[in-house]
């Protein structure tokens, strides 16, 4: 089972079993590659090799896609064999997460429509939501585990 350190910035890898710590670090590892490929493709490039990214946009953006489903289901995998308080923690900083996300996406898009603000950039809900998801995170930690 899970246990939190560092004030839960982290999780102790010997509390999990082989099974666990596979599906973590195969979960947490395609994350990582997903969102490198779809950064890739969002914003094309020419690297110093000579690769031209733009001719390859369709292509990075659904690995990306796919490396990120495979990931969200390894995670999910990875979750159904940690305790209640993980799933607690979890379940309720995503969720609340989500709503301060939607409530101040929802605020900003009022006040760019009255002409107010600047219009919001594509990437400021994925941003706010990471952003909320991160403080939400040591909240859940402080109040259960």
């Amino acid at each position: 089972m899970l246990e939190f350190t560092m004030g839960g910035a982290w999780f102790r890898w010997s509390a999990f079993d082989k099974r666990s710590k596979a599906l973590a670090t195969a979960s947490m590892s395609l994350g990582a590659i997903s969102g490198l490929l779809i950064g890739m493709a969002v914003k094309p490039v020419n690297t110093r090799l000579q690769f031209d990214v733009a001719q390859h946009v369709p292509a990075l953006a659904f690995a990306g896609l796919a490396a990120a489903a495979l990931a969200t289901w390894l995670w999910h995998s990875f979750s159904l064999l940690q305790d209640e308080m993980f799933n607690r923690v979890q379940k309720w900083t995503l969720g609340m997460a989500g709503a301060w996300t939607c409530a101040l996406s929802g605020i900003w898009a009022i006040l760019a429509a009255s002409s107010l603000t600047a219009p919001m950039p594509s990437a400021a809900p994925a941003l706010l939501f990471a952003a909320t998801t991160f403080v939400l995170w040591f909240v859940a930690v402080r109040k259960w585990a």
